[in-house]
């Protein structure tokens, strides 16, 4: 797998990662908490500026991905560089050509990762921009990258071996391969404004979730859009192929966990009980267990409106405790605390 076999501590470090897609950012959340790594996050370059303007001492590093909507990266660069001249600001990219490099170092920006990330070379890269020496024992990689439909054991790796994380987030993954990625090889064929940035958005966002194969397609077919070649028929016909089963496996998954999972029945003590126990757990940032939150959601449906749930529920699952936390606080006097 191309994972690290053994993680670095990089506790300490203070971290901005900018990027459009809400998975990407979940699974990045993830992968640097496993590292000890606090980490803040953005969906925009302008998004990105405000919140590094508002902590301008706080963060020791920015993570920036160049293609997204209302400012780019390359922007947002520049607009930071105004205000600290120092701070390492990385990009990130599913498409890296020369004259790309060129424009990141023109914006200011430090070095360039390319999409899906490489955990060792980024690990490495945060650790040298903060004067962090790696022990060689955090040093160990497998880069064996393979051309698997769905490496399930590459995703296990991030959430520390969890199955029920690794299906929420490939869960989340079908809903966008199935809604905004639903007609991408009509928008290649057709060469439809924006399916070059949403070729290299697939791109990276399958080879972090370990889907190998459709990864290294897209960056096929990135390579084809950006230098103005023709995308043959057969390869749009094999990238339907590939988002098809890659479907069906995610979906045999989803009916496997489901069949897995059981939610208890809850006396109001143990309702009671366990939510003062993940609240505990929300107020020193620990992973919230997916079973005790399901239990807790059901514990609750008859006592909250629905939609306050999801909304708590979608809080946890994108690491925002401490909203989730004030969701939980508020509710207190409600069920009886």
């Amino acid at each position: 797998m191309n994972v690290l076999n053994k993680l670095p501590d990089l506790k300490g470090i203070n971290l901005l990662f900018v990027d459009d897609n809400e998975l990407s950012r979940e699974v990045a959340v993830r992968m640097f908490q496993k590292v000890g790594i606090e980490v803040k996050t953005a969906k925009d370059g302008n998004e990105a500026v405000d919140l590094f303007l508002s902590k301008p001492d706080y963060f020791h590093i920015i993570l920036m991905d160049l293609q997204m909507p209302v400012m780019n990266g390359y922007e947002a660069a520049r607009i930071i560089r105004k205000y600290d001249v120092s701070i390492p600001i990385i990009a990130l990219s599913a498409a890296f050509m020369d004259d790309d490099r060129e424009k990141v170092f023109e914006a200011g920006m430090n070095d360039n990762l390319g999409k899906p990330i490489d955990m060792y070379r980024l690990f490495h890269m945060i650790a040298s921009f903060s004067h962090r020496e790696l022990p060689e024992s955090s040093q160990t990689f497998d880069a064996e990258r393979g051309d698997s439909l769905l490496d399930v054991g590459y995703l296990l790796a991030m959430v520390e071996g969890k199955r029920e994380v690794a299906t929420k987030l490939f869960s989340k993954f079908l809903v966008q391969l199935e809604s905004e990625f639903s007609d991408i090889a009509n928008r290649v064929a057709n060469r439809d404004p924006g399916v070059e940035a949403s070729i290299h958005a697939l791109k990276g966002l399958s080879g972090n979730l370990g889907a190998k194969l459709l990864s290294k397609q897209c960056s096929q077919i990135g390579t084809l859009l950006k230098e103005g070649d023709p995308v043959t028929a057969e390869t749009l016909e094999r990238l339907n192929e590939t988002i098809k089963h890659l479907k069906e496996r995610i979906k045999e998954m989803i009916t496997a966990e489901k069949k897995d999972t059981t939610t208890q029945e809850l006396s109001d003590i143990d309702i009671k009980t366990l939510y003062l126990q993940v609240m505990n757990d929300l107020k020193i940032g620990k992973m919230i267990d997916s079973s005790s939150q399901q239990n807790l959601k059901k514990g609750l449906e008859n006592t909250l409106r629905p939609e306050e749930l999801i909304r708590w529920e979608e809080a946890i699952d994108m690491f925002d405790y401490d909203k989730a936390l004030n969701y939980m606080r508020e509710w207190k006097i409600i069920i009886g605390l």
